[in-house]
């Protein structure tokens, strides 16, 4: 899971309630272009809690550590970065939701004149937290406890296209390394062009004779560089030689309309290991 996709923070001292809190917002993926400069998007209360909900943008993209753990890079200064957070709005900007309740939000992008060809990115941020903070019966001999409340934050990727894009995503290395249970494989990842790439890996083990003996398919995104962590189940692979094949692809995506895709040339990737 992304970092900032739930971030709980302690905020006040309270009682807290065991209710359900739940804010979807559709669709999860935001692309504006100089023809089609505002967007609605839909954020709706599917918990049981009435909450208080507010928009925040700023400027971030997705990436990893050297060990695979996906995060997102947030970064308020932007100098010299592709941002698109200074000129995205959201109205409203702030509201209340009750259980069940769906509020449409209406992005409006308004650019600098004379932006050179490319992608410029942000991220919507939406936050919520209970309105009314729920507390037990006490009796006379209850004393009010100190607790906390759950602040939820959803970080959705918002993507502005200007004129021609291009986009390709380069492997600078590959790696598996056994473990307990799993095969390991790292892969590290960049991309050339003046947009982010978005598609999807599949992950195919052929065994010495070349039989794919697994195979399973991941989305991926690269905005600048990152490292990918695919895991194979080790427990059904008998000892011998190994060959692992990556093949990304950006028509494969499914959770994407294909008309926001940006169009790459496949990359094949490959390595070996050996179980003992």
């Amino acid at each position: 899971m992304m970092k900032y996709c739930l971030a709980l923070c302690i905020t006040l001292a309270a009682l807290v309630s065991t209710a359900r809190a739940s804010i979807v917002v559709i669709p999860s993926y935001l692309f504006l272009d100089s023809k089609h400069r505002t967007l609605p998007v839909t954020v709706s209360n599917d918990g049981d809690d009435e909450r208080e909900v507010w928009l925040e943008v700023k400027y971030g993209y997705e990436t990893s550590d050297d060990s695979g753990n996906i995060f997102i890079q947030m970064d308020s200064l932007a100098v010299g970065e592709p941002s698109s957070a200074q000129w995205l709005q959201g109205y409203p900007r702030r509201f209340i939701l009750k259980p069940g309740e769906s509020q449409i939000v209406r992005l409006v992008v308004t650019p600098p004149a004379g932006l050179a060809d490319g992608e410029y990115w942000s991220r919507l941020l939406v936050e919520s937290k209970p309105r009314n903070i729920l507390q037990k019966p006490q009796t006379p001999s209850t004393a009010i406890k100190p607790g906390i409340v759950l602040l939820y934050e959803q970080s959705v990727p918002f993507h502005y296209r200007v004129g021609k894009l291009s986009t390709e995503i380069v492997v600078d290395s590959i790696r598996a390394v056994l473990a307990d249970s799993s095969i390991d494989v790292y892969t590290k990842c960049s991309k050339t062009g003046n947009a982010a790439y978005w598609g999807s890996r599949t992950v195919r083990v052929l065994d010495k004779s070349g039989k794919v003996v697994q195979r399973f398919t991941h989305n991926t995104g690269v905005f600048k560089n990152i490292t990918l962590l695919d895991q194979i189940d080790r427990k059904s692979l008998a000892p011998g030689d190994y060959t692992v094949t990556l093949e990304f692809v950006t028509e494969g995506r499914t959770d994407i309309p294909r008309t926001s895709l940006v169009h790459a040339n496949p990359v094949r990737i490959s390595t070996t290991f050996t179980i003992p």
